[in-house]
């Protein structure tokens, strides 16, 4: 994996314990990958770089982080894209149970930065009250990323797409949950150009 395994856990743990702060005990699979995209989206747009480190591919139910995907299908249907020392260290934190994710125990969050955690807690605060697939098909597919590729979705729906996360920067013609001002979206784009050169 090009993104560290730990932050991943880190990652979805941090998800989980905003939604055991709230009374529940798992998060479905679906929304905790469009809650990982909405919080790469918010931190890429605001400082240059995403949360995960990921590469994205867009599918018919919207962005999907590509290594975040690999990990929740490792462990919830048994596709085998992690070796088993990684499968493991895995499920000694997260459980995968009938597409739901819960936390078993936690892996800490020194891998996250502040700007990291509070771009997560965003995605949970203005996400966490949507239907998983009202979410994906509705929400996710009104953003520049993965618009482009509706009508091949139309004509192929399970195949994906490589997305580019420059066009993460592209806002719709309306937004109400990504709208940033143009000054820092200009500097954030500058310094994900640096460091892409």
């Amino acid at each position: 994996m090009k993104t560290d395994l730990e932050k991943y856990v880190q990652i979805f743990e941090q998800f989980l314990c905003h939604a055991h702060n709230e009374g529940l005990s798992s998060v479905n699979h679906l929304k905790l990958m469009k809650l990982v995209w909405a919080a790469d989206r918010f931190h890429l747009r605001q400082f240059g770089r995403t949360v995960t480190g990921d590469t994205y591919v867009a599918m018919k139910n919207g962005p999907v982080a590509s290594e975040g995907l690999d990990v929740i299908r490792e462990s919830g249907t048994g596709y085998s894209l992690l070796s088993p020392d990684q499968r493991q260290f895995v499920e000694e934190f997260i459980d995968f149970t009938n597409h739901e994710v819960s936390l078993k125990s936690s892996c800490g969050d020194d891998l996250l930065s502040p700007s990291e955690k509070m771009m997560i807690q965003k995605s949970w605060e203005t996400f966490k009250g949507f239907d998983p697939f009202y979410l994906a098909n509705s929400i996710t597919h009104q953003y520049p990323e993965w618009s482009k590729f509706e009508s091949f979705f139309e004509l192929q729906p399970k195949s994906r797409r490589a997305m580019s996360l420059e066009d993460f920067f592209l806002n719709p013609e309306s937004d109400s949950f990504f709208a940033q001002d143009e000054q820092t979206l200009e500097a954030a784009h500058d310094i994900f150009v640096l460091d892409h050169s």
